[in-house]
C-alpha cells in the first residue's frame, strides 16, 4: 500500500474482520521501530470510539510489549477477548537479554505460551522488520509460530504471497493521496549580477589561463552556466554574450605562495579571486530560507483554501 493510503488503520480493521468471520483472537503488531509503535497504539486509542460502533461494542484490549512486563504477555495468552499486542523487532529479536524466551519459576518460556495461542502477526513495514530472508527479525517472527502473517508495506522487498496492491497511480485515482507540487528556486542568470566562479589555472608555453564558470546566452536565447577558459585581458561580455557583463574582464593570472590567483576587473575596482571563489552569486543560505518561507506559506494558503470543507493537511 502507498504511504499514506490508511495502512494502519486497514490493518487494526483486519484484526477485527478476522475475529468477527472467524472468531480468531490473537494478534501481534510487528513495526520497525518506537516511533512507529507509539503512532500505531495513538491510533488505537483514536479510533476506539469508531470501532466499537462498526463491531457492536466488541470489546478488546491492546498494549505495548515490555521485556520487563511479562504478565501481560501471559494476559494475552489466557484471555478470551481480543488481544493486540504491540511491539518492535528489536524487542523480540534478542534472545539473549528477552524475558520472552526465558523460563519463569514453573519451567515455562513465555515466547511458548505466546505460539500456543497461533496468533496471527501483522507486520508493519516488512522490509525493514525482517532483516532479510534469514535475518534476526525474520527468525523472531518464525519463533512466534503464528497461524498467518500479513505484511503490509508500501515498498515489499521480498513479496510473499501477494493479496492486494495499491500503487502510487491507483492510491492518487482513488484520491486518497494529493497530488505532489513542485516549486523550483533557481539562482543562475539572474538580472542583478554578474557571477564569475574562478575554478583553476594552468600554464601552457609560457602562457597563464585560468578556467571559469559563468552565465552565458545560448543560441536559443536562454542564459546558461558555463565553463570558459580566459587569459589575461579576456572581455567577459564578448564571452557571454551578455551586457551584464559590460565593463568586466580578466587581469593577472598567477600563483602567489603556490596557490592560484585571478583579477577580475569591473568598471571602479578591482578584485582578486583565489581557486573556487567567486563573485555575484547569491548566498545558497539565502535561498534555503526563500524555500522553506515559500513552502510555509503554501502549506497555510491550502489549509484556508481547504478549510471550509474541514479537510485536516498533515505538516
Amino acid at each position: 500500500m502507498e504511504t499514506g493510503t490508511g495502512k494502519t488503520y486497514v490493518y487494526l480493521r483486519t484484526i477485527l474482520e478476522l475475529h468477527r468471520r472467524f472468531g480468531l483472537t490473537k494478534f501481534v503488531i510487528v513495526v520497525p521501530s518506537v516511533a512507529i509503535k507509539e503512532g500505531v497504539y495513538k491510533t488505537l486509542e483514536m479510533t476506539r470510539s469508531h470501532f466499537r460502533s462498526l463491531y457492536e461494542g466488541l470489546p478488546y484490549r491492546y498494549f505495548l510489549y515490555e521485556s520487563s512486563r511479562m504478565n501481560d504477555v501471559y494476559s494475552f495468552a489466557l484471555s478470551g477477548e481480543v488481544e493486540i499486542m504491540i511491539t518492535t523487532v528489536g524487542a523480540i529479536n534478542k534472545k539473549d537479554v528477552n524475558n520472552l524466551y526465558r523460563e519463569n519459576e514453573a519451567g515455562i518460556r513465555p515466547i511458548d505460551v505466546v505460539r500456543a495461542t497461533l496468533p496471527v502477526v501483522i507486520v508493519d513495514e516488512p522490509q525493514s522488520v525482517d532483516g532479510g530472508l534469514r535475518g534476526a527479525g525474520k527468525q523472531a517472527l518464525d519463533a512466534m509460530g503464528a497461524l498467518a502473517t500479513l505484511r503490509y508495506s508500501a515498498v515489499h522487498v521480498d513479496k510473499h504471497h501477494m493479496v492486494y496492491r495499491l500503487n502510487a497511480v491507483d492510491a492518487y485515482e482513488k484520491r486518497l493521496v494529493k497530488q505532489v507540487e513542485v516549486a523550483a528556486a533557481t539562482i543562475e542568470g539572474q538580472p542583478g549580477a554578474a557571477f564569475i566562479r574562478f575554478l583553476r589555472a594552468r600554464q601552457s608555453a609560457g602562457t597563464v589561463s585560468a578556467e571559469i564558470e559563468i552565465d552565458v546566452r545560448t543560441r536559443d536565447g536562454m542564459v546558461r552556466r558555463a565553463r570558459r577558459w580566459v587569459n589575461d585581458g579576456t572581455d567577459l561580455e564578448r564571452i557571454a554574450g551578455r551586457g551584464i557583463y559590460a565593463g568586466h574582464s580578466i587581469g593577472e593570472i598567477g600563483l602567489q605562495d603556490g596557490v592560484p590567483f585571478l583579477e577580475l576587473r569591473s568598471p571602479g575596482s578591482e578584485t582578486y579571486l583565489a581557486a573556487g571563489g567567486s563573485v555575484g552569486e547569491v548566498d545558497p543560505l539565502v535561498v534555503e530560507r526563500q524555500m522553506i518561507r515559500r513552502t510555509i506559506k503554501e502549506h497555510f494558503d491550502k489549509e484556508m483554501r481547504l478549510a471550509p470543507r474541514a479537510c485536516l493537511l498533515k505538516p
